[in-house]
């Protein structure tokens, strides 16, 4: 596994409920912070109102990118949700991945606990990394 990030406790809460108000569809949001430390969360529209895959809205990610240009925080991340099916990255997840530079979450809902994972662009696809909560 690649080296660890942390994440604020209150984050990944929020993820999780997030997930759960969702239900059925997947959710979807963004993630801020420093380096690799995760500590701000913006939810975001999933547009294609699916149980397995979503879109955030351009002018969502618009919105978010010139909120950010005026902070020290960066995006850390992005994060949705798999209602149905295990927190590992789909076809649709890997295709759709555009910023290599992040770490990617996923919330599983699919067994009788909640299963959340990260993952970061490898060398040819996501590869999974630890994650510690703070």
């Amino acid at each position: 596994m690649l080296a660890a990030v942390s994440i604020d406790r209150p984050i990944l809460a929020a993820m999780l409920a997030h997930a759960r108000e969702a239900l059925p569809l997947e959710c979807c949001g963004l993630l801020t912070g420093e380096g690799n430390h995760t500590s701000g969360i913006r939810k975001a529209t999933n547009q294609l109102a699916s149980d397995s895959a979503f879109f955030i809205p351009p002018e969502e990610l618009f919105e978010f990118f010139r909120a950010l240009r005026g902070s020290v925080l960066q995006l850390t991340g992005i994060y949705h949700s798999h209602p149905r099916s295990s927190a590992v990255p789909s076809a649709r997840d890997i295709a759709e991945s555009h910023y290599r530079d992040i770490c990617y979450w996923i919330i599983s809902l699919a067994g009788r606990e909640p299963d959340i994972r990260c993952y970061r662009w490898g060398k040819m696809t996501f590869e999974e990394i630890g994650y510690e909560v703070v």
